[in-house]
């Protein structure tokens, strides 16, 4: 555990709309030491080509076409993240407050 940081691990399924929201809320965060993860569970409606476009400070994991289920993609976020001090799980339908990594770091 040698960074501080957090690590914010995302499981993305066909919810475009959402996710896109839930990252603009986690770029507007008072707490700037963030690694981002967004793994794609099978989706089927393009979200890694304009995710990655849209937002190449993330790190875009492609879970393949089969759909391996929540906690498997959580731990495959998990796995690949580099902040170790702190890991937030967050799903796609979430916003974050500007203030909440802040408060519970």
């Amino acid at each position: 555990m040698t960074k501080k940081g957090v690590s914010i691990v995302i499981p993305s399924f066909n919810n475009k709309k959402t996710l896109f929201r839930l990252l603009d809320s986690v770029f507007e965060s008072k707490f700037k030491k963030l690694e981002v993860i967004v793994v794609d569970n099978s989706t089927t409606n393009k979200i890694l080509v304009g995710g990655k476009k849209r937002y190449p400070k993330v790190k875009w994991i492609d879970a393949g076409r089969e759909n391996l289920g929540q906690t498997t993609v959580y731990n495959l976020g998990f796995a690949s993240a580099k902040q170790v001090n702190h890991i937030l799980y967050c799903d796609e339908d979430v916003v974050l407050d500007p203030l909440m990594i802040t408060y519970l770091v």
